[in-house]
């Protein structure tokens, strides 16, 4: 069990489980003890502690109905930095902890979902501290954390459109006419030698 900073009675009167668990009916860690841990992850926290945070809710948001994710605070977690992230290249432990919230300048940090994006994109933006292999093991808290779009392989796919005024550059498109005069003699050029 990934509990370090929720205190767990089983690890100090393991002698006493019968008497908490029958007589007093305390029940096992719930979704939303295991929220109030990942509520205490902090950038002193290895990086192999805070996996394993990640992957417990996740295996404990699919055990739960949307209506109990929600009353036992998943969704609150958007708001705290639980998510390790490397600027750098990867290591063994992560540069920054970052927020599920919106991406922003001080909150930008993407989800290498294949190898060859993460080789592409390492050191060049922030990344998830995890390797593509062990994404699916979190896979569906950071659907639920609304972290889908931070996906570079769905990023990739995406169509973007621009939208607003389009400035058009004066300069470049007067060099791009000067310029037109040479391109069409050249193609004219070609076209003529090729029917020699």
């Amino acid at each position: 069990m990934c509990l370090v900073k929720i205190v767990r009675l089983k690890d100090h009167y393991p002698q006493h489980e019968d008497i908490f668990c029958k007589k007093l009916g305390l029940a096992s860690a719930t979704l939303k003890t295991i929220v109030a841990e990942a509520k205490q992850i902090t950038s002193s926290d290895s990086l192999w502690y805070i996996r394993s945070v990640l992957e417990q809710l996740n295996y404990t948001t699919r055990a739960n109905s949307h209506w109990a994710r929600i009353s036992d605070g998943l969704y609150d977690l958007k708001n705290y930095p639980i998510f390790p992230v490397w600027t750098g290249k990867r290591r063994l432990t992560f540069d920054a902890l970052r927020t599920a919230g919106p991406i922003t300048e001080g909150n930008a940090w993407y989800i290498a979902d294949v190898p060859y994006l993460f080789d592409g994109f390492e050191g060049k933006i922030p990344l998830l501290a995890f390797d593509t292999s062990s994404l699916s093991d979190i896979k569906l808290l950071l659907e639920c954390m609304g972290c889908s779009d931070r996906g570079l392989l769905r990023s990739a796919n995406k169509e973007t459109t621009i939208e607003g005024a389009q400035i058009l550059n004066e300069e470049y498109t007067r060099s791009m006419q000067q310029k037109w005069g040479c391109f069409t003699r050249y193609v004219l050029y070609m076209q003529r030698k090729d029917t020699q």
